[in-house]
Order: C-alpha cells, then sequence, then structure tokens
C-alpha cells in the first residue's frame, strides 16, 4: 500500500510514530531463500513483535551501546559495531509467535532473540529492515 492510499489523518494523535513504535507492529518472517513465510506444523507463520527505531527501547538500546564504547575507550571494530548492531535488535524484539527449534516451540527470550539476531544474519537482517521502516509503524496502528 502506498502512502497516497493511505487514510489522511486530520489529528496530531494520528501521527504519533513514537506511540506506534513504542507499541511494536507485527512481522512475519520470511525463508531467507525463497521469500516465502515460514510457518510451524500447523500452518501458523512465524511473527515477531518488534518495537520501531522511535521507540524508546530502540533509542535506549542504541544510547547504551554508545555510552560503553565511550566508557571502554577503545578503537572501534567492525567487531564491536556488529555486537552493538545485535544488541540493539535483540531488545527490539517485544515477543514472537509460532517459532520452532529442533522440532519443539521455541519461546521468545531474551536470550533466544539475541541468539536469533547473533546466529540467524537473514533474521537479524529482517527484523533490522522492518524496525527502520517507520511505514511499518504507521500502517499497523492506523485505520483507513
Amino acid at each position: 500500500m502506498t502512502l497516497s492510499k493511505l487514510h489522511q489523518p486530520n489529528d496530531l494523535n494520528a501521527l504519533d510514530i513514537r506511540a506506534f513504535a513504542n507499541a511494536g507492529a507485527w512481522m512475519e518472517v520470511k525463508h531467507p531463500i525463497s521469500n516465502e513465510n515460514l510457518v510451524n506444523e500447523a500452518g501458523q507463520p512465524w511473527r515477531v513483535l518488534l518495537a520501531g527505531k522511535d521507540s524508546f527501547t530502540y533509542r535506549l538500546a542504541s544510547s547504551e551501546a554508545i555510552q560503553r564504547r565511550v566508557a571502554e575507550a577503545v578503537r572501534v571494530t567492525p567487531e564491536i559495531l556488529e555486537r552493538e548492531r545485535v544488541s540493539v535488535l535483540h531488545q527490539c524484539v517485544l515477543n514472537w509467535e509460532n517459532f520452532v527449534k529442533d522440532g519443539e516451540d521455541f519461546p521468545c527470550t531474551p536470550a533466544n532473540a539475541e541468539h536469533m539476531v547473533e546466529n540467524y544474519p537473514w533474521f537479524g537482517e529482517q527484523i533490522e529492515n522492518f524496525i527502520l521502516s517507520r511505514e511499518q509503524y504507521f500502517l499497523a496502528n492506523t485505520k483507513p
């Protein structure tokens, strides 16, 4: 859907992207090669609820990463930047549904979210693209 076809709000509250980003939006997880929705055995899609880039969660996680870097006073390396990216992204995972690992339900916990972002780059890329898209949060929280 293009923005021109969206409901044209006439109130600032309808444009409160920060509130939308704080509430989160659901993303359906895609297969890294086929781009088809991943589903569990019951056919239910893997979905992840993500805080957006304008959320307090994202901003706090980003700020903490920068503060750690400054406090450690070390030269920034690609490894440090990747560790910070993983940290920020996994903290934006608010919940998920229908994930399966080793044939069992894979619950949403902070440790499991970090594991997913760190060990499945395709997952990290999908959630990063979603988190950075204001449009996703606007669409999830407005009624045409």
